[in-house]
């Protein structure tokens, strides 16, 4: 499918930006900040957005070494991957997201992808 995306992009000498997430790397890399507002965008009533942050804002880990653990230190950012809030949180902001690109534009047709005509022709 990207494929024919970026054809028919480059055919029509059109701009296209695609979104690639790393999920490894994406939860950690959260800003507070933004998945805050974000949780506030998406309508979520104040109180769980208070009781969300509540939870991650003292949150304080320790390194485990061979040699013992270390002292405690405060994670600043991100949400942890296996928090059960986690998903629920990259799913506002992911959401926050496509809202404001829907926002600003309507997409393109793809040509070829019509259901009801099994061609691949230009419209």
């Amino acid at each position: 499918m990207m494929d024919v995306i970026w054809g028919q992009a480059r055919e029509l000498k059109h701009s296209i930006y695609i979104l690639f997430l790393d999920l490894k790397q994406f939860f950690p890399a959260i800003k507070r900040k933004q998945r805050t507002a974000a949780e506030y965008f998406i309508g979520l009533p104040q109180e769980v957005v208070r009781l969300a942050k509540a939870v991650f804002e003292r949150m304080t880990a320790k390194f485990d070494t061979a040699h013992g653990l270390s002292d405690s230190f405060d994670i600043l950012g991100g949400d942890l991957m296996g928090c059960v809030l986690s998903p629920s949180h990259a799913r506002c902001l992911l959401t926050s997201i496509s809202v404001a690109i829907a926002a600003v534009s309507s997409g393109v047709r793809v040509w070829g992808c019509d259901r009801r005509r099994a061609t691949w022709r230009r419209p």
